[in-house]
């Protein structure tokens, strides 16, 4: 089949080795829709390495409050099909820091266990930088479903949460950036996501990109289909009831829609009006007199007001929703006067006004 497109379900391993023998740091991998196996797929190669090398692994969450559950989630699936005897026992340590996954299993009735990974939440950055020698023997991470539905489900300073857990990791054993690869893996909600803006993805990427790996091999993106699951879907009836079949048969992205996206054509001078950051993203808040528009994009300008969808106390910094301008946008917003440089600015308006 051709690149991005599997059969009945997806399969990480070529991924998974490709990250291994050509030493690429990051590899994302995104599907289109709901059960194409991409949890199933990586837990499988996580845990089946851990077996093989005894190289532990760690699990990335996003709060403090969901350690105890998450290793088990994310594995019970895999290991109840080709691993039925084992379960999985995930024990939080140093009051919510992180956690340590057990796998246990009976043998001659006695349970035997052993340590094989982690979990740890981005919330934790601040406390795992202090202890970064206990994951020593832990070699890559992966973060499941790293795009939330919505980008209120984000951490505020969420990229700079992630990448202080990444320098953590990957001190030790005699160096301090040893080769420590993350995947990542979700359903395909926001090509405009802290993850993609962060690493310029969407400056190489469309919606309909099925591979990219960038000429520096620092990133591997896949977008993939599998096309069991899409026929099956598609003719699911609640699907249709709520006109989500559409949605899955054209592969598209949930939050790709192109309403009031546009660049400014003939649209005369803008005046900058402020600066807005979210925790998706830092935009740029123009008005354009000659045609009555206000325009979000992302080329932002110094000296000006800057405000904020968090209340995170830096200086020179508001919070938007007790400023002024922020019923004078949402008023612009309710009447169609607001226009986008891309969804992703379109998105992160939307989530401010919900």
């Amino acid at each position: 089949m051709a690149k991005g497109i599997y059969k009945e379900h997806y399969d990480g391993s070529r991924t998974f080795e490709t990250v291994w023998s050509n030493k690429i740091p990051l590899a994302f991998v995104v599907s289109a829709g709901r059960s194409a196996g991409k949890t199933f797929s990586f837990s499988k190669l996580l845990y089946e390495r851990y077996l093989e090398t005894k190289e532990k692994f760690v699990i990335l969450t996003r709060m403090k409050g969901e350690l105890g559950s998450v290793a088990e989630g994310i594995m019970k699936g895999m290991l109840q099909v080709l691993y039925p005897d084992i379960q999985i026992i995930e024990t939080v340590k140093q009051k919510g820091t992180y956690s340590v996954i057990t796998a246990a299993r009976m043998v001659d009735d006695e349970l035997e266990t052993f340590d094989i990974g982690y979990v740890i939440p981005l919330r934790a950055a601040g406390q795992i930088k202090n202890i970064s020698s206990t994951f020593v023997d832990a070699t890559c991470a992966f973060m499941d479903e790293f795009q939330p539905l919505t980008s209120a489900g984000y951490l505020p300073n969420e990229i700079e949460m992630f990448t202080s857990i990444h320098a953590s990791l990957a001190r030790g054993n005699g160096s301090h950036n040893r080769f420590f690869p993350i995947f990542m893996c979700s359903n395909a909600i926001d090509i405009y996501n802290p993850y993609f803006v962060a690493t310029r993805l969407v400056d190489h990427i469309q919606p309909d990109t099925r591979l990219y790996i960038p000429k520096d091999n620092m990133i591997l993106y896949e977008n993939c289909t599998v096309t069991d699951v899409i026929e099956q879907q598609a003719g699911d009836k609640f699907s249709i009831l709520f006109g989500l079949d559409k949605t899955i048969e054209d592969n598209a992205w949930l939050g790709v829609n192109d309403a009031a996206v546009c660049k400014p054509d003939n649209w005369g001078r803008a005046n900058y009006l402020a600066t807005l950051i979210t925790n998706t993203g830092t935009f740029a808040i123009k008005y354009y007199p000659k045609v009555g528009l206000t325009y979000v994009d992302r080329t932002i300008a110094d000296s000006y007001c800057t405000y904020s969808t968090m209340l995170n106390g830096e200086i020179n910094t508001q919070f938007i929703k007790t400023a002024p301008v922020f019923k004078q946008l949402r008023k612009r917003f309710s009447t169609g006067q607001m226009r986008f440089a891309d969804t992703g600015c379109k998105n992160a308006v939307i989530a401010l006004f919900i």
